[in-house]
């Protein structure tokens, strides 16, 4: 198997993990949002293929385990070319974001056919990246851009 796609199906599993958190942490995270007036990270993602489906983010601490192990999940309809995924209520810190295009809207990745991505477009030659290379910091409302990439 070649390595990029050994490298896809690690991926595939551990976005899949994460983004079932989305559905139930979605819930809790705009209740939270409707009491904060501004985001406090708001994630653009560029290069979305088209309008079906979601985009999904979730976000990671640097004591998680990244990608699989990201407890703060967020998602919004996919808007071609560029889609804002907006988080309230962060602590001030260093994350790292996986995100992917949910085209068929059903929760999890679907194994090289929806796009994926991570924050600082951080290389997946070698599987998912880690925590270092993908970390940004969150200070006060902060705005960061990632580049979604797609397989087919």
């Amino acid at each position: 198997m070649k390595p990029v796609y050994r490298s896809l199906l690690l991926l595939s599993s551990c976005l899949t993990v994460a983004s079932l958190s989305v559905a139930k942490d979605s819930a809790t995270l705009t209740a939270s949002n409707s009491k904060d007036k501004k985001p406090s990270l708001s994630v653009v993602v560029d290069g979305i293929r088209n309008n079906a489906g979601d985009v999904a983010v979730t976000l990671c601490l640097a004591d998680q385990a990244f990608p699989s192990g990201c407890t703060i999940s967020e998602k919004s309809s996919a808007q071609k070319g560029k889609t804002t995924i907006s988080f309230a209520g962060l602590e001030d810190g260093e994350y790292a974001a996986a995100l992917f295009h949910d085209e068929n809207a059903d929760g999890k990745l679907t194994f090289i056919q929806e796009g994926i991505a991570f924050s600082n477009n951080s290389n997946l030659e070698f599987g998912p990246p880690k925590f270092e290379p993908a970390k940004f910091t969150v200070s006060g409302n902060t705005v960061i851009n990632i580049d979604m990439r797609y397989f087919n």
